[in-house]
């Protein structure tokens, strides 16, 4: 799937995003509103033939349902995600990282667990730097999230440092307009 880049201009951080992400290994994929990302996520699905793709989102959850794409599943087995759909905090154009929370709408857990993540994030979630974003956390929550994980692009190899690395071995972002 590509960008399509007739939506965008060269002053748009999106592009700066887009090419980071991408050079991170991540797929990009942008939507102009709700239905048309919908729409792309059950054709993108249905290609890939997965089944129990893992979903907490009720909002993604019913907007599914309407377009009769039911093999998704809310099961809290952390251990069974292979698929996961998801939201994030906001995204970093300077490194095109994608920023997760222990917030329940960030699903974190399903970030971590899943071999393939599905990430659904809006246009206005983009900032240009880790900094700005991290100031946007500050003041939308009350309490910042005990945990904040930035994800820059799929995981490439089983240890880092020593450690086995958690994370999706491969990682699309669906990025659409705000309406």
């Amino acid at each position: 799937m590509k960008v399509n880049n007739h939506h965008l201009s060269d002053e748009d951080p999106t592009i700066e995003f887009v090419e980071n992400f991408r050079a991170a290994g991540g797929v990009f994929v942008y939507c102009e509103g709700f239905y048309e990302l919908i729409e792309s996520l059950v054709k993108f699905m249905k290609r890939e033939q997965w089944s129990n793709v893992y979903c907490w989102n009720h909002q993604l959850l019913e907007a599914l349902g309407e377009f009769d794409y039911h093999e998704v599943t809310t099961s809290q087995r952390l251990d069974k995600v292979e698929v996961a759909l998801t939201t994030c905090e906001g995204l970093v154009s300077s490194n095109g990282s994608i920023l997760y929370s222990s917030n329940p709408s960030s699903n974190l857990g399903l970030v971590q667990n899943a071999n393939t993540l599905i990430t659904v994030a809006f246009h206005d979630q983009l900032y240009s730097s880790r900094a700005d974003l991290l100031k946007r956390i500050r003041k939308k929550y009350l309490h910042t999230p005990a945990i904040l994980d930035f994800v820059t692009g799929p995981t490439t190899t089983g240890h880092i440092e020593g450690q086995i690395a958690h994370g999706p071995k491969e990682m699309y972002l669906f990025l659409m307009e705000n309406e």
